[in-house]
């Protein structure tokens, strides 16, 4: 059985040979589907159901199925966001650029230990708690 790396390594070779001797095809072939009604439209919308399964996938998780909120038990999905434990989140996701690359980089890590899910209510009252809206506490 083939290592990741070695899969890679072995694919892009394949692909490189592939494109070699069929130059332009790709190309081509996305100029005419990019020109064909619908497509654009089609393709967002794919890109929001896979963005979405991959976000499913995260609160589930960390948090099970169904997900839910880790301190109220809240379960509407809308609500329910991603925290850092720690705080420092708002640099953390910077880092990525936005919020599906992170949401990528966190399924692709394994689900690294150091983040739980909270609906925006107790995510806000976590930050004021912390102090990290960069506001004191009253």
């Amino acid at each position: 059985m083939l290592t990741d790396e070695a899969r890679r390594e072995k694919q892009r070779l394949y692909m490189r040979g592939w494109n070699a001797k069929h130059p332009g095809y790709n190309t081509e072939t996305m100029r005419r589907r990019r020109a064909s009604p619908g497509y654009l439209a089609k393709e967002a919308t794919n890109q929001r159901i896979r963005n979405a399964n991959i976000r499913r996938g995260i609160l589930v998780a960390y948090s099970g199925d169904p997900p839910k909120c880790a301190m109220c038990g809240y379960i509407d999905e809308r609500a329910l966001s991603i925290d850092h434990i720690n705080g420092g989140g708002k640099r953390h996701i910077e880092s990525f650029g936005d919020n599906q690359s992170y949401y990528r980089w966190l399924r692709d890590s394994a689900y690294p230990p150091g983040f739980q899910i909270l609906c925006m209510n107790c995510q806000w009252i976590k930050r004021r708690e912390n102090g990290e809206n960069g506001k004191p506490i009253r």
